[in-house]
């Protein structure tokens, strides 16, 4: 059976969850099989910088970090709810892909 796999990344997870929590509800009153939200781990971006900027000084550093939240939804190959899935708008924070699977 053919299927969809609907990947949403941000840095929101409450945000994330509202969404991912959306698209489940209006698929499910579609009618389309749904499995998840597959929660994935969390991905942290660290990223150590000098605060001189010409490197004279004592050697302060600082550090900025990002995480990324990550939420799986699987669905079968419904025509209505990829043609609904296709026109929701998505907030800019958040990422969404869809690979076709067999």
């Amino acid at each position: 059976m053919k299927s969809a796999k609907i990947t949403f990344r941000g840095t929101s997870p409450a945000l994330l969850d509202e969404t991912v929590a959306g698209i489940k509800q209006m698929g499910l009153e579609i009618g389309a099989k749904i499995r998840g939200p597959v929660s994935m781990r969390t991905k942290r971006l660290i990223i150590p910088t000098r605060k001189s900027p010409d490197g004279e000084g004592t050697e302060t550093w600082d550090h900025w970090k990002i995480s990324l939240s990550k939420r799986v939804l699987y669905s079968n190959l419904n025509e209505k709810f990829l043609k609904k899935l296709l026109q929701i708008k998505v907030p800019e924070s958040l990422k969404m892909s869809i690979v076709f699977e067999d």
